[in-house]
């Protein structure tokens, strides 16, 4: 071998190094998270540890988390609300039901009395949340007080047993691109204590235990 052929070997060699260093610690750390898990409801959801838990001020949220950039006041909160009234059906029906109930007409019985100037760009049925059958919302609106503000919103609507629970994610309307697969992290995250066992032949609650 020549000099020449062992200066070019140790050239690669040393390239290969180096391109061996890069993919080493360009690969990002994986972020550490919390699980949350609710007394009164048993659902359970994991979040980011760098995340700040809020007070919630509305008596059906039971969770409410924020994103450490306050330029972008991205956050999250958990609404569960009784629901009995299809507590007859059996579980095959659970499509039907979130369907009609937990549809577009639901999203915008829950924004207009929130918001304002409110766009919804896209409802979706039958989106998984949880353990329930759910609809999936895109909007935009305008935050009602003192300082109001544009703001994007994704959410998940789910009836599941005797409760409805509600996620709700969004941020500053500008931001919300940064911060959507986040919130749809969470959102997968999100389950719900087991109420009853999906078979064909086991379909029926067993009200004796309710």
């Amino acid at each position: 071998m020549s000099a020449s052929d062992s200066r070019d070997l140790g050239a690669m060699r040393l390239s290969f190094f180096a391109a061996a260093l890069f993919v080493l610690f360009a690969v990002p750390a994986r972020a550490d998270v919390f699980k949350w898990e609710h007394p009164g409801s048993g659902l359970t959801l994991t979040y980011p540890d760098t995340w700040a838990v809020l007070t919630q001020v509305e008596p059906d949220t039971i969770f409410r988390v924020q994103a450490p950039s306050t330029t972008d006041e991205a956050e999250c909160r958990v609404r569960v609300r009784p629901e009995n009234r299809f507590l007859i059906y059996p579980p095959r029906y659970d499509p039907a039901v979130q369907k009609v109930a937990y549809s577009a007409d639901f999203w915008k019985d829950y924004l207009f009395g929130r918001y304002e100037d409110i766009m919804i760009h896209n409802v979706s049925d039958q989106a998984g949340f949880g353990r329930g059958y759910a609809s999936y919302m895109l909007a935009t609106y305008t935050t009602l007080g003192d300082d109001p503000a544009l703001r994007s919103a994704l959410g998940f609507a789910s009836a599941y047993n005797d409760k409805a629970y509600i996620l709700e994610c969004s941020s500053l309307a500008g931001a919300f691109e940064n911060w959507a697969g986040m919130f749809q992290s969470i959102a997968k995250s999100v389950d719900f204590r087991k109420a009853y066992h999906e078979s064909a032949s086991g379909n029926y609650r067993n009200f004796l235990n309710e």
